[in-house]
């Protein structure tokens, strides 16, 4: 095999691993094993949004207030925004929602005061939904949830300002 012929291979190797791995980032339809766990790499990071549905200045903003919230008063958020779930996989949002907060463990064990914001963007089934911990249950009900989700969140995010519903969501879910 001359010089040339095994350069070409290694450039077409090297362009079809890099193309499997883009498309991996940027997937349409997510199962619970899918989406990245960013505090696993950053424990700064509380919003996974793999395919960039928010501006960073807005992710910035949210990991400022979800950290701070986590320090002052033990309250564990993580925001997940994605494009679309696996529908035969999951029944609902809320289902999925429900086994993504269990598998990643949002909360801590003693106390379960965890909270998962989960936003999806498809424009055919655009939703959003919380799951909270136990140990929130009792200051942040369903009713209060959807509340919020319909007052503050819903509004900004039919015009595509979903990075800034998901702000004002944070900032009630604070008050509370």
């Amino acid at each position: 095999m001359t010089t040339r012929r095994l350069y070409q291979g290694l450039v077409v190797w090297i362009v079809s691993w890099l193309s499997v791995g883009l498309s991996a980032q940027t997937r349409d339809v997510y199962s619970v094993e899918d989406v990245p766990n960013v505090q696993l790499i950053d424990s700064t990071r509380f919003v996974s949004d793999p395919n960039d549905a928010i501006n960073e200045a807005d992710e910035a903003a949210l990991n400022q207030r979800i950290g701070h919230l986590r320090d002052s008063l033990d309250v564990e958020i993580a925001v997940v925004v994605l494009p679309a779930i696996d529908g035969d996989t999951y029944g609902s949002a809320r289902e999925f929602a429900n086994e993504l907060f269990n598998t990643w463990g949002i909360g801590k064990k003693e106390t379960d005061r965890g909270l998962l914001i989960l936003l999806i963007t498809n424009e055919d089934n655009r939703e959003i939904t919380f799951e909270v911990g136990y140990g929130l249950e009792g200051e942040l009900t369903d009713g209060l949830c959807k509340l919020i989700q319909k007052r503050r969140m819903i509004p900004p995010m039919k015009e595509g300002r979903y990075g800034e519903g998901l702000l004002a969501g944070v900032e009630e879910v604070r008050k509370i």
